[in-house]
């Protein structure tokens, strides 16, 4: 085995510098610390946040829906493929308010994160609202967050979708789910 010993690699031509060819493995020692002063690509993640995006969708107390099936709200976030490479996964967060008016017998709705692309995932629902006699309507500050493990290729672009309660039309009059807006947030590591 031959030994190379240096403080600096610097390319002889251009910018680049290639450790190895297509094929090579190259062995890092445990002990090894990587002081990284500029940019990483790839797959160096040792759980530090590597991508961070966020969006907003605008408030509006007259958008409005009564969908029994999943309707999306259009807060909407994506997660460019450039982005993509060399994350172990992607946690999404949705912070918003909504108005869920009485239906024939409670003010619940379902809301969800669903990722459409590069394959489509739906994540578990998160319902909101209260039940009762009562007619009035739930105002209720909504929080999801999941996290994205299973990783493909391509733009990841998630969606939050709102529906009834189990699909049940007298769950709910109509919800207002852009009542206070949404902030979406994607953090990849």
């Amino acid at each position: 085995m031959s030994e190379l010993k240096t403080n600096l690699i610097i390319p002889a031509v251009g910018t680049s510098v290639a450790l190895g060819d297509s094929g090579d493995t190259i062995t890092i020692p445990s002990g090894v610390t990587f002081a990284n002063n500029g940019t990483a690509t790839g797959s160096f993640s040792d759980g530090t946040i590597q991508y961070i995006e966020t969006s907003t969708l605008a408030a509006s107390t007259s958008v409005s829906g009564t969908d029994t099936t999943y309707a999306d709200t259009g807060a909407t976030i994506t997660v460019p493929a450039a982005s993509v490479v060399g994350l172990t996964s992607i946690t999404l967060v949705f912070v918003g308010n909504v108005r869920i008016n009485h239906g024939t017998s409670h003010s619940y709705a379902e809301f969800r994160i669903q990722r459409t692309s590069p394959s489509a995932v739906n994540y578990e629902s998160s319902t909101i609202g209260h039940s009762g006699a009562s007619s009035s309507s739930a105002y209720a500050a909504t929080r999801l967050m999941e996290t994205d493990s299973d990783l493909g290729t391509g733009d990841h672009t998630y969606k939050m979708y709102y529906r009834k309660y189990n699909g049940a039309a007298a769950s709910s009059g109509t919800i207002l789910y852009k009542w206070g807006g949404w902030q979406m947030f994607a953090l990849g590591v």
